[in-house]
């Protein structure tokens, strides 16, 4: 647990004496599990529905969040990420929930292995708009999981569906 413990320190200046954890690794299980109850929760003949033209299809979000989780984390470690870009067009159900696991699955494993050079390597984003490290990338990624989430809950509403219940602990 040592690796995660790094996540509590401030993102500038001197190795701190770490005091203040927390478990990162279940935080992003519980993410992951109710994600996945979602995904499992619409019909997979509704996984092309968009609420909009201009909007993704449920299938899109959650291929989407899958791109992003690996994308922001691949940029702190070597670790090869299962997905890079990939055609996002009416995939179905059954295609789009183990891609997304997988990218799940990429992030534990990274954060599980994170070392004070992951935590120090700077990265820029978006044309050097935002420049980040490790715990900033990980937040990064958790905060545009939820965002998109919170979208697919809307597209199961829309259907008539009832979301799973949120589990925060």
């Amino acid at each position: 647990m040592a690796a995660v413990a790094v996540f509590g320190a401030p993102l500038e200046g001197p190795k701190p004496h770490i005091t203040n954890t927390f478990d990162v690794l279940g935080l992003w299980d519980r993410a992951k599990t109710y994600t996945l109850a979602c995904l499992e929760a619409m019909p997979a003949e509704h996984y092309g529905f968009r609420p909009a033209e201009e909007m993704r299809s449920f299938a899109e979000q959650a291929v989407h969040i899958a791109q992003v989780n690996c994308f922001f984390l691949s940029k702190i470690t070597d670790k090869t990420p299962p997905i890079d870009t990939l055609e996002t067009e009416n995939l179905p159900k059954e295609e789009v929930i183990p891609l997304l696991a997988s990218s799940f699955e990429y992030v534990a494993e990274v954060v599980a292995g994170y070392t004070e050079a992951d935590h120090n390597r700077k990265v820029s984003l978006f044309g050097g708009q935002v420049q980040a490290n490790g715990p900033k990338l990980f937040y990064l990624t958790r905060d545009h999981l939820t965002h998109h989430r919170g979208q697919m809950v809307v597209y199961l509403r829309l259907k008539g569906i009832s979301p799973p219940r949120f589990v925060g602990a």
